[in-house]
């Protein structure tokens, strides 16, 4: 059974065929309800984008002349990914925003935790005999049920410094010779497919063959990155958030540029959501273990000995990226910086702070509006004061999953015995009471190491001007 108050909004949003045969022209007939309604009560405790927003533009780190201001006017955000099950990592994460005075926390659930919260086949494989028998989008589906927890949670703790984010909702591989025929037509309306790529080749001055072009076209028309697109919308439909992702940064630039046009354009017109944050991937962060070696941005800020890009091509990535954002009209942004995902023990990664000052002075003077980048691949960064305020905010995983899987190893080792014995106490409760306290210590020390510990005054105080006023965020100041 769905959870209470579920049934009616997921009705509405089964099947969540929404107009992927159109372009930046959605027609507004996609049904409206309210996210999170229950008994005529609205969320309480989750903070919105608007509010998100509002912090965003009180946080650009660098003054008129492109330099940092003083560390103390400047932090990052904690964005911690809860991973399924949810509850353990949501208690530790929440606790440790609530304690005390208060400290701002983005809390991140990931397009494959939102597939497992919504028990998706595929992602959560039954045991025999049992079959996923509802007709609902499994990554919507969680999506609204970890935001629903999410809140309750906040709300248990009186945590009102919480945002919540989708996270790496990721688009179906591509490959030239996987998409060399058509894969179905459930995706983009393929004269729309065809006008967003031809734009996006235009706009970046790239070159594709008539063998690429067909292939791209296919990926986007296809029937898996429909499925993809209709899971992203009914995630953001359903859940509400703050900040949401599109990662499509492993796919062909023009492919990159086109699709997450679209499904901006989808949130903006289609699903008639002008204020949540949407991060899009303007290049994709490695994982650890791979070897490409990386360049960093010419300059005074290069480590000593490191390989270095020619100027020729660190301008060429700036008009590339600014292209990139004036098109899609993103609020956020991730690009390579040096770091890799899911570091391993020891592993740190020289973060590349001369790429982030030229891409945020450029992106500010373009867009006029403070364009956040978003740190990812956060466990392994080599933390140093420069980056706080560059990265918006910083994105961590692996160190939570460790922190609170040692915290399991050591209750087991202290517990053996009595666990073979299947004493209550050994086997009962503690072992994850344990976990949720060394999740919110894993939390704490990284909201100290990003400046925002027990600065709950100060965002309540920015935050408070929000309500006070009407203000639209997204009035567009971008330049040619």
């Amino acid at each position: 059974m769905p959870m209470p108050c579920e049934s009616a909004a997921l009705d509405s949003a089964a099947g969540f065929q929404y107009p992927l045969s159109l372009s930046s022209d959605f027609p507004k007939v996609i049904p409206s309800f309210s996210p999170l309604p229950c008994n005529g009560q609205e969320r309480q405790m989750l903070r919105s984008s608007r509010e998100l927003r509002a912090v965003l533009e009180a946080m650009y780190p660098f003054d008129a002349a492109g330099n940092l201001r003083p560390l103390g006017e400047r932090c990052t955000l904690l964005a911690s990914n809860a991973n399924f099950a949810l509850e353990v990592q949501l208690r530790g994460l929440v606790m440790a925003s609530a304690a005390f005075q208060g400290s701002p926390q983005i809390i991140q659930i990931s397009y494959t935790a939102t597939d497992q919260t919504g028990s998706h086949p595929k992602k959560l494989k039954p045991i025999e005999g049992v079959r996923r028998n509802t007709r609902t989008r499994p990554a919507a589906v969680g999506a609204r049920r970890a935001a629903q927890m999410l809140d309750w949670i906040a709300d248990d703790y009186d945590a009102d410094l919480i945002w919540m984010s989708l996270d790496h909702y990721t688009s179906p591989k591509f490959s030239v010779k996987a998409y060399a025929e058509p894969h179905g037509c459930g995706g983009i309306y393929e004269p729309v497919a065809r006008a967003l790529l031809e734009d996006a080749i235009e706009s970046i001055g790239c070159n594709v063959s008539k063998g690429e072009f067909a292939a791209y076209v296919n990926y986007l028309t296809s029937d898996e990155f429909g499925e993809y697109a209709r899971d992203f919308f009914g995630s953001v439909d359903l859940s509400d958030p703050a900040w949401a992702m599109i990662d499509t940064g492993a796919t062909p630039a023009a492919v990159n540029l086109a699709s997450s046009k679209w499904l901006i354009d989808g949130v903006r017109v289609g699903l008639d959501n002008t204020d949540v944050i949407i991060e899009a991937e303007f290049s994709a962060t490695g994982s650890s273990g791979e070897e490409e070696e990386y360049a960093y941005w010419p300059g005074p800020h290069a480590p000593k000995g490191a390989p270095t890009m020619p100027e020729e091509e660190a301008q060429a990535f700036l008009k590339h990226l600014t292209t990139f954002v004036q098109k899609t009209d993103a609020d956020g942004i991730a690009y390579e910086v040096g770091s890799k995902h899911a570091a391993k023990a020891g592993e740190q990664f020289k973060i590349d702070f001369g790429r982030l000052q030229a891409a945020q002075s450029a992106l500010k003077d373009l867009m006029g509006r403070h364009i956040a980048y978003a740190g990812h691949g956060g466990t392994g960064f080599l933390w140093e004061d420069d980056l706080i305020g560059p990265v918006f905010k910083r994105n961590i995983n692996t160190q939570h999953l460790f922190a609170g899987t040692m915290a399991q190893v050591q209750w087991i080792d202290k517990y053996r015995d009595g666990i073979l014995n299947r004493e209550k106490d050994a086997i009962g409760r503690g072992r994850k009471e344990l976990e949720v306290k060394a999740t919110a210590d894993s939390a704490i020390e990284l909201i100290k190491s990003c400046q925002c510990w027990q600065r709950g005054p100060e965002f309540r105080k920015v935050l408070a001007e929000v309500a006070e006023r009407d203000v639209v965020f997204r009035d567009s100041n971008a330049t040619e």
